[in-house]
This record gives structure tokens, C-alpha cells and sequence, in this order.
């Protein structure tokens, strides 16, 4: 009777790890490697979602994903996708107590921009006045009279406040300052002894010029160098 119950126990012990023994066989690992169609250069941190499961992955820095403990024996759709791509799905078989590898190339998505519209100068709102401030488009700079070629600060001394120390130097003084009181940039970039070639010839070149800005007074603080003008 001793014999019998040992047996039955034993018995007993094997069907209720068997499922276990069975389960464990009857599953694989899904590894995956997600690359550019153009170059073949891996996608880093990609993401890979199986769809039947509900279940995904985020790739490495290399561009690898792995998905263990995955049931064998069935096909899956794999749905692998990475920002500014085009998302692509895959079937895949996954064999049991194995790993299946698969190569994934994505194609990049056409990016379309916007329209990019040139504006001539500065427009001003209508409440916020400068009296300070003139601005000066590439068209006046041209009308107005000169010698051997347009010269943008000889422009200058045609505005109100502005006076020429000569006929022959392009030097001007701005509301009784001197000459070095004023700040001349451009750009941002300060340019420093702007007046060469006894004035014959302008030290920033009128054809690459859009628009000029004249602050004769009450100018932004960061020409905080200037004293009489910018």
C-alpha cells in the first residue's frame, strides 16, 4: 500500500511540472536589427511593437531591439517605426527555443517647408513712433547723387541733424557731436575707421546693402559706446 502511494505522488509531482517543461519549450526570441534603406545606417532607439501581442521594444544605440519569451509556432505582424520614416509592418515566424533574426529598412518621409518671404526693411508698428530713427532702403541710397560709386554713409548727411566736416571726407557730425561719437555697424559687427580712400570709395560695399538704420538719438542700449549716434 506504501508502494502504491510513492507511486501515485511521483506521478503526481511529473504531470504538475510537465505544463511547466512544455510552456518553456514552446516559446522563442524575436531580435531585430532597423537600418536606413539609402546608406544602411542602423536607427538608433527605434520602436518595435508586435501587434497580435500588443507587446513592443525601444532599440539600442546600434539600432537592435530583442523581444524574449515570445510563443512559437505562430506568424506575427511586427509594426516597426522611427520619427521623420516611414512606418513599415513585417510577418514573422518565430521557431521555439530559438532566435529569429530579422533586418528591417525604413525609408525616410519627404519633409516639406514652408515658404520663406523676404521682406525689403523694418516696418514699424503703427503706435510704437522712433523719431530718432530713420531708415534708408537700397533705392534712395542709389537716387541720391555721388561720385564714383553709391557710398551709404555719405547718404547720411542728407538727413536732418547730420552735418559734413568736408567736401571730400565721408566723416559727418550728428547734432554737434564729432565724428568718433558715432557708431557705425554692421550687421552687429562694429566697424571701426570707416573713412578711407579720401572718400572716393565707400568702405561698405552698396550692393550687398538691404537697408540702413540712422538712430540719431535714443538708440538701443547695446551701443551703449555711442554718443551721438548709430
Amino acid at each position: 500500500m506504501a508502494y502504491y502511494r510513492y507511486t501515485i505522488k511521483i506521478f503526481l509531482l511529473f504531470i504538475s511540472l510537465l505544463p511547466i517543461t512544455i510552456a518553456g519549450q514552446e516559446v522563442g526570441t524575436l531580435r531585430g536589427l532597423v537600418v536606413d534603406v539609402d546608406d544602411g545606417e542602423a536607427l538608433p532607439f527605434c520602436n518595435a511593437i508586435i501587434k497580435e501581442l500588443n507587446i513592443g521594444a525601444s532599440g539600442n544605440d546600434r539600432g537592435y531591439f530583442i523581444m524574449p519569451s515570445i510563443p512559437a509556432g505562430e506568424k506575427y505582424t511586427l509594426l516597426v517605426s522611427y520619427i521623420g520614416y516611414i512606418s513599415q509592418e513585417v510577418e514573422v515566424n518565430l521557431e521555439s527555443n530559438k532566435v529569429t533574426d530579422v533586418k528591417i529598412s525604413l525609408h525616410p518621409t519627404s519633409i516639406e517647408l514652408g515658404v520663406v518671404e523676404k521682406v525689403e526693411h523694418l516696418v514699424e508698428e503703427g503706435n510704437n513712433p522712433s523719431l530718432s530713427k530713420s531708415v534708408i532702403t537700397v533705392k534712395e541710397i542709389q537716387s541720391i547723387p555721388h561720385g564714383v560709386e553709391a557710398d551709404v554713409l555719405r547718404t547720411l548727411k542728407a538727413l536732418p541733424g547730420v552735418q559734413s566736416t568736408g567736401d571730400v571726407s565721408a566723416k559727418f557730425n550728428v547734432r554737434g557731436g564729432e565724428s568718433n561719437q558715432n557708431i557705425i555697424s554692421l550687421d552687429g559687427i562694429t566697424i571701426y575707421y570707416p573713412f578711407h580712400a579720401i572718400g572716393l570709395f565707400s568702405v561698405i560695399d552698396p550692393d550687398i546693402i538691404n537697408n540702413v538704420e540712422f538712430f540719431r538719438g535714443g538708440f538701443p542700449a547695446e551701443y551703449g559706446g555711442a554718443i551721438s549716434s548709430v
